[in-house]
């Protein structure tokens, strides 16, 4: 389903307008304007950089030609190098990669290259919401594969009111669309959790894009509480009261900020004003004003929807159906299918799994290949596999999802090793004593998110002014110190390596995997899930280890 039609002549945004945005004519920028620095931009052979669409803290947004593909791209390139900011750009790319939405916008590429991260996205010419609402006109457009509304241009029929101007169509439209991408984004499994007008594109025929997905989560795995950390993340004005109060985020907190910009785009004005402390506190305590109080044209309906999509208690705000049906739109079947088939298999699967699980209980090492088409319901094996054998707190379960259009180094374990961290958090230190200071380093310089692990990060800044090493010597330094520390881990209790889509695993991580596998002293299960595929690098790579089992799968007509 195409995701957008592209328009051309009118401003361009991502994220907010560009009037005040330096204007990057073809092949006319140089690199020390680029970076400021005189750092080249590494990529500059199969991407043409023509002006600059947006800045953040993290990174800066291009309008770029793709000389490749023949096709004007946005290119966010990250300018922060935080492990935290690069764990989230990761993300974000890997949330919404096979997410394919009318109305969310289409993430091609993540590109690691020199040093440097990039991410290609569509395009999207337009204007944020708020700009679109409040002082720009809409023409008619007739809808295609996708949700748009009729829009009729903007009119003084509000010249009276006390709040902004906004055509009533022209609004209902857009929230409607609004509800569509955020039921969309649900349904495939991930919440926003940054919602506003800025991070929503409608372009000049009235087609609205939701975008910026650097603060996307998981909405099934989700912490039951929020750190200092995470509870900053968001907006204030738009942040939901739990999500304030440092509860974890649910779809009701994202429908809290749709009710926030609905609010907004009625009165001109936010439920909430003030500091971020008053603002925040003011939602624990009441509802504010209704719409119509400030604005009296405001219509009765949408008056009534936004004030139940700002109840404080997440159980009493409409979902999506709702939502949906309040704009006028019906449904007929899901906004997003689920990825793949459910798995049709009987217990024949699961006693192979099983039966793998329980040599590595003794001790022994093993590896189980599924195998089959696209879905043919190998992701739901390997997902009940995980579920149903590997319940117990003393199994170590690291999971990872490949991606075709990721060009990392050691994609292979990239997610691994993300997976790793996180167990690693909530665990003494004790796996990690006596490792060499050299190989600390090297998993702190080479893995970033490992930083995340306190006493990884404590030894790194203890070792800050120690010998700096090339890249070549810092990747070899921790790939061996990766396969010690995974065994480590599978000494005290059995390890479990579970990879979706390895087929895309790279020949530096299947090597990586194949050695730690091969060794047979650590109690390690590897499972994989790949199309069928000639001489792919983790096949080859295991090579004649001879522990291992294949699950087929065929296509069901």
């Amino acid at each position: 389903m195409k995701g957008f039609t592209a328009a051309t002549g009118s401003p361009t945004t991502l994220g907010r307008a560009l009037a005040t945005a330096p204007t990057w004519t073809a092949g006319a920028y140089d690199d020390e304007t680029f970076w400021g620095s005189g750092r080249r931009f590494c990529c500059r052979q199969r991407f043409e950089l023509l002006r600059e669409l947006g800045a953040g803290g993290m990174g800066v947004v291009y309008l770029a030609h793709d000389h490749r593909d023949a096709r004007r791209v946005a290119v966010k390139i990250l300018t922060s190098f935080e492990y935290d900011h690069l764990y989230r750009f990761k993300r974000e790319f890997r949330a919404l990669a096979d997410v394919r939405h009318p109305n969310l916008l289409v993430l091609h590429e993540l590109i690691q290259c020199d040093g440097q991260f990039h991410l290609v996205m569509e395009f999207v010419d337009g204007v944020d919401l708020g700009k679109r609402l409040l002082g720009h006109p809409m023409t008619e457009v007739e809808s295609g594969d996708r949700l748009t509304l009729p829009l009729g241009a903007a009119s003084a029929e509000g010249a009276g009111r006390t709040g902004p101007c906004v055509d009533d169509v022209a609004l209902r439209a857009c929230f409607a669309q609004l509800a569509f991408a955020l039921q969309g984004l649900h349904e495939a499994g991930w919440l926003h959790r940054d919602l506003k007008p800025t991070n929503v594109i409608v372009d000049r025929v009235g087609h609205l894009t939701l975008l910026d997905f650097g603060m996307v989560a998981d909405r099934w795995a989700l912490p039951t509480r929020l750190t200092l950390d995470d509870r900053a993340f968001g907006t204030p004005a738009y942040m939901a009261p739990e999500q304030a109060a440092g509860d974890p985020a649910t779809p009701a907190s994202d429908w809290y900020a749709f009710g926030v910009m609905l609010y907004e785009m009625l009165t001109g004005c936010l439920p909430f004003e003030g500091s971020m402390l008053e603002i925040l506190s003011g939602k624990q305590r009441r509802l504010p004003r209704p719409p119509r109080a400030l604005c009296a044209s405001a219509p009765e309906d949408l008056n009534a929807v936004c004030m139940e999509l700002l109840q404080r208690h997440p159980c009493k705000r409409p979902a999506a159906d709702e939502v949906l049906e309040r704009f006028g739109v019906k449904q007929s079947q899901p906004a997003q299918p689920a990825r793949g088939r459910a798995w049709l298999g009987g217990m024949t699967e699961l006693e192979t799994l099983r039966a793998a699980f329980d040599e590595v209980r003794d001790g022994r090492a093993a590896s189980v290949r599924i195998e089959g088409p696209s879905g043919t319901g190998k992701s739901a094996l390997g997902e009940r596999f995980l579920e149903t054998v590997c319940e117990p707190e003393d199994v170590v379960v690291l999971t990872a999802r490949l991606f075709e259009h990721e060009s990392l180094p050691m994609k292979g374990i990239d997610m691994l090793v993300e997976s790793l961290g996180r167990y690693l958090k909530g665990q003494p230190a004790g796996v990690l004593k006596d490792m060499g200071s050299d190989d600390v380093q090297a998993l702190a310089a080479v893995f970033p998110v490992l930083r995340k692990v306190p006493a990884i990060e404590r030894a790194h800044r203890a070792m800050s002014s120690s010998r700096v090493v090339g890249p070549a010597e810092a990747g070899r330094r921790a790939r061996i110190a990766l396969v010690a520390l995974l065994r480590r881990v599978a000494a005290e209790r059995p390890l479990v390596l579970w990879m979706d889509d390895a087929q895309h695993c790279d020949p530096a991580s299947a090597q990586l995997l194949a050695r730690l596998v091969r060794g047979g002293e650590r109690p390690v299960l590897l499972v994989t899930a790949s199309r069928p595929r000639q001489g792919d690098a983790l096949t080859c790579a295991l090579g004649q280890f001879g522990n291992r089992r294949r699950i087929v799968l065929k296509s069901v007509s």
